[in-house]
């Protein structure tokens, strides 16, 4: 009976100490990868019909540096009507592009749709927003 105790304490520690993951590194116990504080603006941030403006994505670790050259940044648009996104791997609805210093760039092209653009730039799991005001053109 107390082989069994003993076996059952050694079982449970050995889950404790390999749900902790070891510690030391930046990604999470599963594998997950690094959280990033990102952010997005557009210049100019409120355009008109059938035009464009730049959003400017940078992507930094939790220290305040910037992530590393290579970084995955997609960005997405809603509602996908009011115009397109584009990066150097797609464009449309959804685009992607690599961050080089931090920083990415991508352009929104709007259609003939007035209203609010959503585009949102995400990183690892880390996301940050901005609305685009696309007014009636002249």
């Amino acid at each position: 009976m107390k082989a069994l105790r003993n076996l059952f304490v050694l079982m449970l520690a050995s889950f404790a100490l390999a749900s902790c993951g070891g510690g030391g590194g930046s990604n999470s116990a599963f594998g997950g990868s690094p959280a990033f504080n990102v952010s997005i603006t557009a210049s100019p941030a409120s355009i008109t019909t059938n035009s464009f403006t730049t959003l400017t994505v940078s992507v930094k670790n939790p220290g305040g540096a910037n992530a590393p050259d290579g970084t995955v940044v997609t960005a997405s648009l809603s509602p996908a009507t009011i115009g397109s996104l584009s990066g150097v791997t797609a464009s449309g609805a959804t685009a992607t592009n690599t961050v080089t210093g931090g920083v990415t760039t991508f352009l929104f092209n709007s259609s003939n749709q007035t209203g609010t653009a959503k585009i949102t730039a995400t990183a690892s799991s880390s996301s940050a927003s901005i609305n685009v005001a696309v007014n009636p053109g002249s």
